[in-house]
């Protein structure tokens, strides 16, 4: 059933234009940016994400606000099956990473890898996702067990599904093994699943408005 449904959404998805593609992650980029101008030192900001391809929303504008503002940007790399990220430097565009693994750009194998403890902000992909923070992955497990890692830490940093419209679902069909996000962030739609009250960032909780 999960096989099922993961494989329709995906062949849903991938019906859809570049343009919806480019324009919903314009649409993203836009709450971001307001975000951002919020921070007295965005500079200090860690955040992961990642490049969207195929039936993903293009992450391209998000990139280029999170850099602008000057965050410190973290991007995943698969190397031997394992998934680690490593930080860009300020003046490198996500667009400039080449393809590695799976055909996705990646960040160079020499860049400072990225400790789960200097993350405070983690932008994820998903297929589907639900208001209850159910989040269904691509199925390679890659994100779910570096989320899974991440919660083991003293701070652990909060964690937004980026998506399309079309991929808010009503249901989600999960396992043990798929760990959930704290928010969602799309064109028409963005909130906490639940507010953790003793968060220790203020800043970042101001990225999403309470409640879904």
């Amino acid at each position: 059933m999960k096989k099922s449904i993961r494989n329709n959404a995906l062949r849903d998805l991938r019906a859809l234009s570049d343009g919806v593609r480019i324009r919903a992650g314009e649409a993203v980029a836009r709450k971001l940016d307001a975000w951002c101008r919020t921070l007295e030192n965005p500079e200090s900001h860690h955040v992961a994400l990642y490049r969207g391809t195929g039936h993903e929303m293009n992450t391209q504008a998000v990139d280029d606000v999170l850099r602008s503002h000057g965050l410190v940007r973290h991007y995943p790399r698969i190397d031997q099956g394992r998934m680690s990220f490593r930080q860009l430097p300020h003046d490198w565009p996500a667009a400039k990473m080449k393809s590695g693994t799976y055909g996705i750009p990646e960040p160079e194998a020499h860049w400072p890898v990225s400790s789960p403890a200097e993350l405070d902000l983690v932008l994820a992909p998903a297929v589907l996702v639900n208001l209850q923070g159910q989040r269904l992955g691509q199925g390679g497990g890659f994100y779910d067990r570096f989320l899974s890692s991440l919660r083991n830490s003293a701070h652990p940093p909060l964690v937004v599904a980026l998506v399309l419209d079309e991929q808010i679902a009503t249901s989600v069909p999960v396992d043990a093994q798929d760990q959930p996000i704290d928010g969602l962030m799309s064109p028409l739609k963005s909130g906490w699943v639940e507010i953790p009250p003793s968060f220790y960032r203020q800043d970042i909780i101001n990225l999403l408005p309470s409640g879904l």
